[in-house]
């Protein structure tokens, strides 16, 4: 679960910095367009909401199956992180920040961060589901196969325990039922003798 949980992760971080140039020219349909199609390239990805810095929706593919929105009480996040695990799907939100040179005569001061919005992303718990699905049925089969080999073994070694006994018994019942010449052989399994 952790693979696909880290995978959203960095895949919630990938579209918050693919979504700079969105932000910063919220009006261009065809930047939306290639956004909104590469979203919806990954399979786990079930729906995505670009915010702006005041948390307005700016743009919003797909939809969730579970119905939790994204709230503002959540905001702001400096990183990318997981906010609401649902029952369908888990929600990521991360933030989106442009980097700003500042340059002075003397020296240039290290890039500072500018936040411009949010990224949330919605992504499918399904393939998840299917793995453990898959891997619980794996231990059923396997669980059986051994159980059914191990009963197997027991029986065969029992069997062989109880060979001597059951001969015994057979002696007994014809000792008892006053039979002549009544003999118990002297062969069996080492453990025995």
């Amino acid at each position: 679960m952790s693979g696909v949980y880290s995978q959203s992760i960095v895949i919630t971080r990938l579209f918050a910095e693919n979504s700079v140039f969105l932000l910063l020219v919220p009006d261009d349909s065809q930047v939306a367009k290639s956004t909104t199609q590469t979203l919806k390239s990954f399979p786990t990805v079930q729906f995505v909401e670009l915010l702006d810095e005041n948390y307005t929706s700016v743009l919003t593919t797909g939809e969730p199956l579970d119905e939790w929105r994204l709230s503002s009480e959540l905001l702001p996040v400096d990183e990318a992180k997981l906010v609401h695990d649902g029952e369908y799907s888990w929600h990521f939100v991360a933030p989106v920040d442009t980097v700003a040179e500042i340059a002075t005569e003397v020296q240039s001061a290290p890039p500072e961060s500018i936040r411009i919005g949010y990224i949330h992303v919605a992504a499918k718990k399904g393939p998840v589901r299917g793995l453990i699905r898959n891997i619980i049925i794996t231990d059923i089969v396997v669980a059986v196969i051994l159980s059914l080999f191990v009963a197997g073994v027991l029986l065969r070694r029992i069997r062989r325990l109880m060979e001597p006994l059951v001969v015994l018994e057979q002696v007994m019942t014809d000792a008892m039922h006053r039979e002549d010449k009544v003999r118990a052989p002297l062969e069996g399994p080492a453990e025995l003798k």
